[in-house]
């Protein structure tokens, strides 16, 4: 081989060399770049009761597998400014300029007002849409199927359905007496292949087929890694541990979050992995539901339990 094609060959050979360095160290530099992921519940003040009585915890359901790890998503905050908010009110039917702000105030919301309804528009992206009068007991409703199709028909014409909707229900929403004023669609969604838990678009239908509420929170977001998760024994154990001390819930604690606290035994009758938006994450969760019971009371409580499922030791 002739020298000069030697050196040509030794100097591509440190390029190539040279090139993949700098790939390696650039990806190395990318992953600490990255801030540390915050705790799943950061900010959420915990519940708890002093010298409350022990929980006696019962698994009424077989514990569900889940894999041993998943994805987690950077939540994307949208620029919502005046022309966002002017666009968005206009795309459901407000003119007009917002409420203004009050002198020296920081925006918060955009607030839009019409003949029968307020329009709220937050800084996150998120809607909520009210009938602004005093609704009366209607005297019928449409049925449950009808108020699913009015519901979809709506969010369509108004560019709000998601394509993520994962799962459809309905339930008496607003209610006088027992009696319901309207009836609440509501649209789950999902991401990685798991319910987002709380987010998703709520339509109140009331009589005639009125739209009377819209509540819509799908944050946009974008895969940022992925984490080991605890097993379903170990958040289990946390829960129980939580409920079975008789002191407060320390400040501190971020690993468990619950609906109530005043009851003497639970019954768990599911078991699911959702994602919980917080702290500009989408991080899983295991969610326990049940029923809770206290000795001293007849009533049957709806319990849900939020234990943080990112195994954060490894």
């Amino acid at each position: 081989m002739k020298p000069k094609s030697l050196a040509i060959l030794i100097l591509s050979a440190v390029v190539v060399a040279s090139i993949l360095a700098l790939s390696m160290l650039s990806s190395i530099q990318t992953e600490k770049e990255k801030p540390p992921l915050p705790p799943v519940f950061e900010g959420i003040g915990p519940l708890g009761i002093v010298n409350a009585s022990p929980v006696t915890v019962v698994v009424g359901c077989s514990l569900p597998e889940f894999p041993t790890e998943v994805t987690i998503y950077r939540v994307l905050r949208p620029k919502v400014d005046d022309v966002y908010a002017a666009n968005m009110a206009q795309q459901l039917g407000f003119e007009g300029e917002p409420v203004p702000l009050n002198p020296g105030g920081t925006r918060e919301v955009y607030a839009y007002m019409n003949e029968t309804h307020m329009l709220e528009i937050g800084l996150d992206g998120s809607i909520l849409l009210a009938k602004d009068t005093n609704l009366q007991l209607p005297r019928s409703l449409p049925s449950e199927q009808d108020c699913i199709a009015i519901a979809e028909r709506w969010l369509t014409a108004h560019e709000l359905y998601s394509e993520n909707v994962v799962e459809v229900e309905t339930k008496p929403y607003l209610t006088v007496d027992g009696n319901p004023l309207t009836i609440g669609v509501i649209f789950k969604v999902a991401i990685g292949g798991y319910e987002e838990h709380g987010l998703g678009i709520l339509v109140a239908v009331g009589e005639s087929g009125e739209i009377v509420t819209i509540s819509r929170s799908l944050p946009q977001s974008e895969a940022y890694g992925s984490v080991k998760i605890k097993t379903v024994d170990a958040a289990l154990g946390i829960l129980k541990y939580y409920l079975t001390s008789p002191l407060p819930a320390p400040p501190d604690n971020l690993e468990c979050i619950i609906n109530m606290r005043s009851f003497t035994q639970l019954t768990v009758q599911n078991i699911t992995l959702q994602y919980f938006n917080n702290a500009g994450y989408l991080q899983p969760i295991y969610v326990f539901e049940g029923e809770a019971y206290d000795q001293y009371s007849p009533n049957i409580e709806s319990f849900v339990g939020l234990v943080d499922a990112v195994n954060r030791t490894v």
